[in-house]
C-alpha cells in the first residue's frame, strides 16, 4: 500500500513539472534579445525623429520671441528626456518583471526538481531495500525449502500431510522406509495406509481423528499398530496439527509418524512386571485389586454379587525346608495350574505372594456355588503330589469374603478374606470359612497382642517366677522351674497360655527365649555362693527354638558367661517340639547333653505319648502333665497307667517328675508309686524372684521338723 501511494505522488509531481515546463518554453519563445534590442532602438529613433521634426515647429508656433523659443526648447528637451526615460523605464520594468517572474519560476521549478530528486533518491533507496528484502526472503525460502527437504529426508520420524478438501495424502520416504514400502507403492490417497492399520484399532483411529477435527483446536495424537510389508505389525505414535477455514471446516492436517514399537514392548514388559507374577504368570495382587475395583465401579448402584476367595497352602514351609526352594517354586507352579484347571473360567485366579493365592468370582449367582468350589478344591488337593522322586500331601486353608456384605472395595474384600483364612488356620487348617464381623475382632486381638508383645520385648516388661521342685525321698527342694510372667500396666496379668503360642507363631519367641535363658542364668549365679547354690535351674525351651540355628552355641555362651556348669541347668522340651522335626531334635539334644545340661520331656501325657519315642530321645527326666495327675487315685485307670509309665521310665534310666500336685493324697500316691520329684501348689505356687529364697527355706525347714 505504501509503495502504491509513493508511486502515485511521484506521478502527480512529474506531470506538474512537465506542464510548467511547457509553459516556460512558451514564455521563452516570446523573449528574443536581439529582436527586442532592434525593436526598442527603432522605436527610440522614430520617436526621436518625430519629436525633433514636430517639436521645433510646435515650439516656433507657440514662441513669440527668441527667448520664449529657447525656453520652450529647454522645456521640450527636459520633457523629451523625462518622457523617454519614463517610457523606456516602463518598458525595462515590464521586461525585467518578466525576467523576475521567469527567474522565480526557474527557482521554484529548481526547488521542486530538487525535492523530486530527493524523493526519487529516497524511493530508489526504498526500492533497493525492498529488492534486498525480497532477495533475502527468496534466499530464506530456498534455505527453508532445503531445510524442510533435509528434515523430511533425515528425520527419524516419517512425515505425512492430508489435504482434506482434495483428499490427497502425502507421506515422506521415511514412512515408506518404516513400513517397508517401495516408492512405486506410495500413493496420494490415505486408503491404502488405513488398510494397513490393525483391524482391532481401525475404528479407534477413525474415531480419534474425527473427534480431533470436530474439536477445532489442540494437537492430534494416537497410538496404534500398523502392518509392514512382511506382515508383521509395528506400533506407531501419530502426531498432527490441523488448520480450519472461517466456517470451521478442516482444510489440511500435517504431522509425523514415530516408530514406538520398542517403547511399547518395554511398556508391556513393565506391565507384566507390575501386574503379573513372574513365576506362575498369574495376575498379581496389584492387578487383581485393580480389576476388583473396576468391576465394583462398573456395577455401582446395581444388584451385584462378587466373591473373593483367599487360599493359603498349609505348611508350605516344610516343602521348602525339606526338598529345597527350587522344588518349592516348581510346586507353586503346579498348584497355580491346578487352581486354574479347577476354576476353568468360573473365576479369575491370582497369586498374592508366597504360597497365597486368590480367586475372584465376578457376578456371583449364589454363595452355594462358591462353597461348592471351595469343597471341591479341598477334596481334590488331597491327591499325592509328585516332584521328582518326592511324593507328599498338602492341604489348603480357604477364606471367603462376599461383596458387598464383607467389604465394598478390593482392599476390604482381600483383608476380610485373609481374616477368614486366618480363622481357618487357627482352627486346624485344611478347611474353608466365610467371613463374619466377629472374625474381625479376632484379627484385632491378634494385632493388639502383636503390638503389646513387641512393646513388652522392647521395654523388658517380663519377669520370671520360680516354682520349687521337691525330692520325694528327702522332701527337700532340689531345684526350681523358671516360669515367665507378664503383668501389663493396663491389661493386667496375661497368661503364658495366651502369649507364648502367639509369640511362637510370630517368631517373637526367639527374643523372649533369649531373655528367659539369660535372666534365669543370672538368678542361678546369685545363688552360686549361697545355701541355694546346689539347686538346679529348670528352663522351658520353646518348640520353635529347639531346632533354631545356633541354639546350642547360644546356651553354651550364657552358661559360660555366668560362670555356671552345665549340670546346674535343666532344659524342658515338649513332645510336640520333638515330633515336628524328630531327627534334627535328637541331634540338638545330644549336643546339649554334651554340655552337661539335663534334658526333661515336659507335658508327658498330653501329646503323642508314645513310649517308643522314649527309647530314641536323649532325655534324663520325664515330666507327667498336671492334667494326668489331677484325677489320679489309687485304683483308677490313671493310677495304673502312672505306675506303668514310672516303671518304664526307671527301666530306661529316667527320673519321673509329677506336675500340678495339689493335695496330700496325690503326694502320697506319687511317693508310694515310685515318683522321684514333685512340684505344685501343695508346696508352693510360682513366686517372684524376691520371694523364692524364703519359700525354699520354709519348705526345707518344714521337712526338718
Amino acid at each position: 500500500m505504501r509503495e502504491s501511494e509513493n508511486s502515485d505522488l511521484l506521478n502527480e509531481q512529474m506531470e506538474k513539472i512537465d506542464r510548467e515546463y511547457k509553459e516556460f518554453v512558451e514564455f521563452r519563445k516570446t523573449i528574443q534579445p536581439k529582436k527586442e534590442a532592434i525593436r526598442f532602438s527603432l522605436i527610440y529613433l522614430l520617436l526621436g525623429c518625430i519629436w525633433i521634426l514636430f517639436s521645433d515647429r510646435l515650439a516656433l508656433m507657440v514662441s513669440s520671441t527668441q527667448e520664449v523659443f529657447q525656453q520652450v526648447q529647454l522645456v521640450k528637451g527636459w520633457f523629451y528626456v523625462l518622457a523617454s526615460g519614463v517610457f523606456f523605464g516602463w518598458i525595462v520594468f515590464k521586461r525585467m518583471r518578466l525576467f523576475e517572474m521567469a527567474i522565480n519560476e526557474l527557482v521554484k521549478e529548481y526547488e521542486m526538481l530538487t525535492m523530486a530528486d530527493e524523493e526519487l533518491v529516497a524511493m530508489d533507496e526504498a526500492i533497493q531495500e525492498q529488492y534486498l528484502e525480497i532477495k533475502q526472503q527468496k534466499n530464506a525460502l530456498l534455505t527453508s525449502d532445503e531445510r524442510y527437504n533435509l528434515a523430511v529426508e533425515g528425520a527419524n520420524d516419517g512425515i505425512w500431510e492430508w489435504d482434506i478438501k482434495g483428499n490427497n495424502f502425502f507421506i515422506s520416504p521415511k514412512v515408506a522406509e518404516i513400513l517397508g514400502i517401495s516408492s512405486e507403492e506410495m500413493t496420494d490417497t490415505a486408503e491404502p495406509l488405513l488398510e494397513r492399520i490393525h483391524p482391532d484399532e481401525q475404528q479407534q483411529v477413525k474415531a480419534s481423528m474425527e473427534q480431533y477435527l470436530k474439536g477445532q483446536s489442540g494437537i492430534y495424537e494416537d497410538t496404534y499398530r500398523i502392518r509392514k510389508n512382511d506382515g508383521s505389525y509395528i506400533w506407531i505414535l501419530s502426531h498432527g496439527k490441523a488448520i480450519w477455514n472461517k466456517q470451521g471446516e478442516p482444510i489440511r492436517v500435517a504431522g509425523s509418524y514415530t516408530n514406538v514399537t520398542e517403547q511399547m514392548q518395554n511398556q508391556e514388559k513393565l506391565h507384566q512386571l507390575a501386574f503379573y507374577d513372574q513365576l506362575t504368570g498369574l495376575p498379581n495382587r496389584a492387578l487383581i485389586t485393580k480389576d476388583i475395583n473396576t468391576s465394583i465401579q462398573e456395577h455401582k448402584g446395581q444388584e451385584y454379587k462378587m466373591a473373593f476367595i483367599y487360599l493359603d497352602i498349609d505348611d508350605f514351609k516344610h516343602i521348602n525346608d525339606t526338598i529345597g526352594h527350587a522344588f518349592g517354586d516348581d510346586f507353586i507352579v503346579m498348584i497355580a495350574d491346578f487352581f486354574e484347571d479347577e476354576v476353568d473360567g468360573f473365576g479369575q485366579v491370582s497369586r498374592l505372594g508366597g504360597d497365597e493365592f486368590g480367586i475372584v468370582i465376578y457376578n456371583m449367582n449364589a454363595i452355594e456355588d462358591v462353597e461348592i468350589l471351595a469343597k471341591r478344591l479341598l477334596e481334590r488337593i488331597k491327591k499325592p503330589w509328585k516332584l521328582g522322586d518326592y511324593e507328599f500331601y498338602v492341604g489348603i486353608s480357604i477364606g471367603i469374603a462376599i461383596y458387598p456384605e464383607s467389604g465394598k472395595s478390593a482392599s476390604a474384600l482381600m483383608q476380610n478374606g485373609d481374616t477368614a483364612m486366618f480363622h481357618v488356620k487357627d482352627r486346624g487348617k485344611n478347611a474353608y470359612s466365610i467371613y463374619t464381623p466377629a472374625m474381625r475382632q479376632q484379627t484385632w486381638n491378634y494385632i493388639k497382642m502383636n503390638n503389646l508383645l513387641r512393646t513388652a520385648i522392647e521395654n523388658n516388661d517380663f519377669s520370671l517366677y520360680y516354682q520349687p521342685q521337691i525330692d520325694m525321698q528327702t522332701q527337700r527342694v532340689i531345684g526350681v522351674e523358671a516360669l515367665i510372667r507378664w503383668i501389663h500396666p493396663t491389661e493386667g496379668f496375661i497368661s503364658p497360655m495366651d502369649f507364648i503360642p502367639f509369640a511362637e507363631a510370630t517368631g517373637q519367641i526367639y527374643e523372649i527365649g533369649e531373655w528367659v535363658l539369660k535372666t534365669a542364668c543370672e538368678k542361678k549365679r546369685e545363688w552360686k555362693d549361697s545355701n541355694h547354690g546346689s539347686l538346679k535351674m529348670a528352663i522351658n525351651l520353646s518348640s520353635k527354638r529347639l531346632t533354631q540355628e545356633g541354639l546350642v552355641e547360644s546356651i553354651k555362651k550364657e552358661i559360660e558367661e555366668h560362670g555356671l556348669s552345665g549340670c546346674c541347668v535343666e532344659l524342658e522340651i515338649t513332645e510336640t517340639a520333638v515330633m515336628n522335626e524328630l531327627e534334627r531334635a535328637i541331634e540338638v539334644l545330644h549336643e546339649l547333653r554334651a554340655l552337661g545340661v539335663t534334658i526333661a520331656l515336659d507335658d508327658f501325657g498330653t501329646g503323642y505319648s508314645s513310649l517308643t519315642y522314649l527309647q530314641k530321645l536323649p532325655i534324663d527326666i520325664l515330666k507327667v502333665d498336671r492334667d494326668f495327675i489331677r484325677s489320679i487315685t489309687r485304683e483308677n485307670e490313671e493310677g495304673h497307667i502312672f505306675r506303668f509309665v514310672t516303671q518304664v521310665a526307671h527301666n530306661l534310666g529316667l527320673k519321673v517328675v509329677a506336675e500340678g500336685v495339689e493335695t496330700k493324697e496325690q503326694l502320697m500316691f506319687l511317693k508310694n508309686n515310685g515318683c522321684d520329684i514333685a512340684q505344685g501348689y501343695y508346696f508352693s505356687k510360682p513366686v517372684p524372684t524376691h520371694e523364692i529364697g524364703n519359700v525354699i527355706d520354709q519348705i526345707n525347714h518344714l521337712e526338718k521338723e
